[in-house]
């Protein structure tokens, strides 16, 4: 059987690195900024802004890290019947655990432990009673042909999750992966299989065909007060236009 045990210590520190701040961001997401009784779709995002570093006394000043861009979907499928303020941080991730379904063998899942502020994006290997087998392909050259190999309990694994956190210079193609899921089996963050085809930004009507403009581009339209900026999905008489919204802009020190 797979363990926790697998794992070297170097790989466990690679995976508390690869999730990073990201993992922190869209925890806080979830906890405190998720609408659970939305009657209608909605894209907010906003800035997850990091402070430049201190200058060090022997390396001299610090490159400070890039912005992170955080994208959120408010869905009426994860409507509960109890009121937000009254759900854990466990309750919530249980609530959108559900509506995304059961992991499914050969597909990227989301591996979420919130007791260690860490969400990690990971290869479904297999799919037990009660536990799931994920692995992650170390990127790291300093990792070059390990992977990481878990067995973790079901109920961390999410076949999809509603919250993103991306560099701003992400383009649009990849941002349509990650709300459609990108195969028939997987989820992004919408709740119902889509194909990135059916995904599409508008603004004041007329769609932005250039698949490698910037989300951080399409931050700035939704900034301008001159600009209606909509993420359609579906087509002719199953689609759907949500309107996208920048709910605040936070500074934090990293």
């Amino acid at each position: 059987m797979i363990s926790h045990a697998m794992q070297s210590p170097a790989l466990t520190s690679y995976c508390r690195c690869y999730s990073g701040p990201s993992s922190v961001v869209r925890l806080s997401h979830i906890q405190n900024r998720m609408d659970f009784a939305a009657r209608a779709p909605l894209i907010s995002s906003y800035f997850f802004r990091k402070t430049a570093p201190k200058q060090g006394f022997f390396f001299g000043p610090q490159v400070p890290e890039p912005d992170l861009l955080v994208i959120a979907l408010d869905h009426p499928a994860f409507a509960t019947s109890q009121k937000c303020l009254q759900l854990s941080l466990e309750e919530k991730l249980e609530t959108i655990n559900e509506i995304y379904g059961e992991p499914k063998e050969g597909n990227m899942v989301t591996l979420v432990e919130a007791e260690d502020d860490r969400i990690v994006e990971m290869f479904c290997l297999q799919v037990r009673t009660k536990t799931v087998v994920v692995g992650l392909q170390a990127s790291d050259w300093r990792l070059a042909g390990k992977t990481s190999v878990r067995e973790v309990p079901k109920e961390a694994v999410f076949l999809g999750f509603p919250c993103i956190a991306v560099v701003p210079s992400m383009p649009l193609r990849l941002l349509k992966l990650k709300i459609a899921g990108g195969s028939s089996h997987a989820r992004g963050m919408w709740p119902e299989y889509l194909n990135p085809s059916e995904v599409r930004v508008e603004v004041n009507g007329e769609p932005i065909t250039d698949e490698e403009y910037g989300v951080g581009k399409i931050m700035e339209l939704v900034l301008s007060p001159r600009a209606n900026v909509d993420l359609c999905v579906g087509y002719g008489w199953n689609e759907m236009r949500i309107p996208w919204v920048v709910k605040e802009v936070n500074t934090f020190a990293i």
